[in-house]
């Protein structure tokens, strides 16, 4: 996911595709995309309240930290 520049537009770009999951800092779900396998990728534009979020790719738990100002 990139890039994490704080205006709420992101892109998540996966090789295999998967479930990604995002999170609010207690772990509760608020939205989840699905992409295709093959080098897919996706623009998301996040309109929520400034903090700190957690994108989590389900399959494998890899996470990263979204900071929305």
């Amino acid at each position: 996911m990139y890039p994490n520049n704080k205006n709420g537009l992101f892109i998540i770009e996966s090789v295999r595709g998967g479930v990604f999951e995002l999170m609010d800092v207690i772990s509760k779900v608020l939205q989840v995309y699905e992409m295709l396998p093959m080098g897919t990728t996706q623009k998301v534009r996040l309109s929520l309240p400034a903090g700190l979020y957690f994108m989590r790719e389900k399959e494998s738990g890899a996470m990263v930290k979204v900071v929305i100002e």
